[in-house]
């Protein structure tokens, strides 16, 4: 397990950089807030900085249910725009996170860029596949 190295004190999502694998990783702990939605682009950009690759692993394992208010869906609109990420690979999702997500992506301007996978070997190996590619060109 990578050493995780969080910015704050942080109740409904955890993010690091995992740099044996070089992915941002963000972990959903329970629904999130506007106040959270206005604070994980500019926190996510700051953990990615000088770092080559831009992929972000999303877990959604935990099981939260994670809602997505009125208020919530505003603070992503009313964001900093689109996740500057060449992959966003999700994990773990039922399907009423599946539609939450898709929500979000869509509102924050990322969704040509997600895919959802069923487990965390799955998503990583897509980013690896992605990288490779990268790496050939």
């Amino acid at each position: 397990m990578a050493e995780r190295r969080v910015e704050k004190d942080m109740k409904n999502y955890e993010m690091w950089y995992d740099e044996k694998l070089g992915v941002l990783r963000f972990k959903v702990i329970n629904p999130l807030t506007a106040e959270d939605a206005r604070e994980i682009t500019p926190l996510a950009e700051k953990l990615m900085e000088s770092k080559d690759t831009r992929a972000m692993l999303v877990d959604l394992t935990a099981g939260s249910s994670m809602g997505l208010s009125k208020e919530v869906r505003a603070a992503f609109r009313e964001g900093p725009g689109p996740f500057k990420y060449e992959k966003i690979a999700l994990y773990g999702a039922n399907p009423v996170e599946r539609m939450i997500a898709k929500a979000i992506l869509a509102v924050s301007g990322s969704k040509q860029i997600a895919r959802f996978f069923k487990n965390e070997e799955e998503a990583l190996s897509w980013i690896k596949e992605e990288k490779k590619k990268q790496g050939d060109k």
